[in-house]
């Protein structure tokens, strides 16, 4: 299954329509419930809070990051320690 596979609403837009989500290795039904959630940096699966969650509910790593795209440049000269300079291209969402 790809994330292309998943539909969309004027909420929730796939990005990544190629991503492969899993593999099904013989014809079979397949019920999937997704949670989308807000949050800031990194969370790993094992510190995702499953309190509230039903019973076999799979946790996944979670990046909450607005950058898209991101670019680092150095210039830097020989024999002129003073005149490194470092410039850094950030491009937002939303």
């Amino acid at each position: 299954m790809t994330a292309g596979e998943i539909e969309e609403t004027a909420e929730i837009k796939v990005v990544n329509k190629d991503l492969v989500l899993f593999n099904v290795v013989e014809d079979t039904d397949i019920n999937i419930e997704i949670w989308v959630g807000v949050g800031r940096g990194y969370m790993p699966a094992d510190r995702q809070i499953l309190d509230d969650k039903p019973v076999g509910v799979i946790p996944v790593d979670s990046i909450y990051s607005p950058i898209t795209k991101c670019n680092f440049f150095t210039d830097y000269r020989k024999n002129k320690v003073a005149d490194a300079k470092n410039r850094t291209n950030i491009k937002k969402r939303g």
